[in-house]
């Protein structure tokens, strides 16, 4: 199996100050494609914020557990996920296995979906405070600087 995990937080100070020279090394590195370079940066730039990444090979086959693991949902919840046919998998024995692009598909579309929701949020209370501006009979500048938020 191809899954590897770099804990940042089991990291010296002297070793996440080198990822943080690569990092600066990598960024101003113009012979990698985008395509390769993009990933490996966004790793560096994990490690040296003390956060952990996994790498995953896209071809895997996960077990439940591996993928609950990886979208940091109990495994019951995952079951739930494939019942409902909301992430591809398919039996080896009576076991499920999920292919890891699948893991990453739907983590970009609850990404994506996030995002959407933000976006509709802000734009709402936006909204909002446009009417209750209107409704006091002032700016929306006003509102806001009188508390309309």
């Amino acid at each position: 199996m191809t899954i590897s995990t770099v804990h940042s937080h089991l990291l010296s100070e002297d070793d996440r100050a080198r990822v943080s020279e690569a990092l600066t090394k990598l960024e101003g590195n113009g012979e990698l494609p985008e395509s390769v370079k993009e990933p490996m940066l966004r790793l560096l730039r994990l490690v040296a914020e003390g956060r952990s990444a996994t790498i995953l090979e896209t071809e895997e086959q996960l077990t439940s557990n591996q993928a609950a693991q990886i979208l940091g949902v109990s495994r019951p919840f995952l079951n739930k996920l494939l019942d409902e046919g909301r992430i591809p998998f398919h039996r080896t024995g009576r076991d499920r296995r999920i292919a890891a692009r699948d893991v990453e598909a739907f983590l970009r579309e609850r990404e994506e979906l996030k995002r959407r929701r933000a976006a509709t949020s802000s734009s709402y209370e936006a909204r909002r405070s446009q009417r209750l501006a209107v409704d006091a009979g002032v700016s929306t500048e006003e509102a806001a600087e009188l508390g309309f938020e």
